[in-house]
């Protein structure tokens, strides 16, 4: 084998493997949402990346009822081109299920206080360990809050399968050389991009 068949060979399986670990990280982040069906869902979200992939797996299993919350404009375009049914920039009315990808005291506190009675709060943030909210509240209008951070072989099998239907072209692909910058400026605040992934 020549040098540059050599190098011709690695670099696809670099790219297979990216390809994979793209696949693996929806998978993961989707499951999540994929242990928390809701027989009827409205669901406004906040955060970045997994508040889009929750957004495609809601859509996956057939919830058409879907609102976006966040901050960024950027996000929130992208998100309605997903499909969200209503994007807003702070919280409002009341939902049978909210997801809290953020994980701030301030933002589970709005999310319980925006629960229908009855209604399920589902946390994947980890932003702050204080939990911010009213416990009277909590139990005065029967509301449940899930923590979701682990997944079973059977969880992960049903997200690895659904991720391949997932549209995935809302991420920007980013060279190794201009990555350092890229996450720098996201780690300072920027929103654009969405979501940076790293190809060779």
């Amino acid at each position: 084998m020549t040098d540059a068949q050599t190098h011709a060979h690695s670099h696809e399986e670099v790219r297979k493997h990216v390809r994979i670990y793209i696949t693996v990280f929806a998978a993961l982040a989707a499951l999540t949402v994929v242990t928390v069906a809701v027989s009827y869902l409205q669901l406004p979200i906040a955060g970045a990346v997994a508040v889009l992939v929750c957004l495609l797996v809601a859509g996956q299993l057939g919830f058409s009822d879907v609102t976006m919350v966040d901050r960024a404009r950027e996000r929130l375009t992208t998100a309605e081109r997903l499909g969200a049914s209503s994007c807003e920039l702070e919280l409002q009315g009341e939902y049978d299920a909210i997801v809290d990808a953020v994980g701030a005291g301030a933002t589970r506190r709005d999310g319980i206080s925006h629960l229908r009675p009855g209604g399920t709060a589902v946390w994947l943030g980890l932003a702050e360990s204080d939990s911010g909210f009213d416990g009277n509240l909590l139990v005065r209008s029967e509301h449940r809050v899930v923590g979701s951070f682990a997944y079973s072989p059977d969880d992960f099998t049903a997200a690895l399968a659904m991720a391949g239907r997932l549209d995935l072209s809302w991420w920007t692909a980013v060279s190794l050389e201009d990555s350092l910058a890229t996450f720098m400026s996201l780690a300072d605040g920027a929103t654009d991009p969405v979501k940076a992934v790293i190809v060779p």
